[in-house]
């Protein structure tokens, strides 16, 4: 019973009653009881101590694989976020090359077959590239979490 909310008493005048009966049934220490109580805590701290000297180095060492491996997660997702954006400016460079030669064309006996191919492939490749720009947005939402959780 370290304190009087441990007691689970009502009241006060109940909580005091219940200390000092306490007090009346502890023996007092003599001096040999003394120094072996204060032995006894002398050698319960230094056990304490070691325990929260191994959860102090084992939780150091937990933040250290986490760091190293928040550091990796973040290095992967800029080199993933690179190639995306890479990609969407060759296919960019692609749309922007098929619609020269649809702008090109003259007519002529294949020109709409031409320009239907052209324009098909315009379509699909904008499609591919906005789907990779989702998944840009993703990929920098995520770096930008990690980097919010590393500082």
């Amino acid at each position: 019973m370290c304190g009087t909310e441990s007691l689970g008493l009502q009241s006060l005048s109940l909580e005091i009653d219940q200390l000092l009966a306490v007090q009346i049934f502890t023996p007092p220490l003599s001096i040999e009881r003394r120094e072996h109580a204060d032995d006894l805590w002398q050698r319960f701290r230094s056990a304490c101590d070691e325990v929260f000297e191994r959860s102090n180095e084992e939780f150091a060492r937990r933040q250290s694989e986490w760091s190293a491996s928040m550091t990796d997660a973040l290095s992967r997702k800029r080199e993933q976020l690179q190639r995306l954006r890479e990609s969407v400016a060759h296919d960019e460079g692609l749309i922007e090359h098929w619609e020269g030669v649809i702008s090109g064309l003259y007519d002529g006996a294949r020109a709409d077959e031409i320009r239907d191919s052209m324009e098909e492939k315009i379509s699909s490749v904008g499609s591919k590239i906005s789907s990779k720009e989702d998944r840009i947005s993703e990929l920098e939402d995520a770096i930008r979490d990690i980097e919010a959780k590393t500082r």
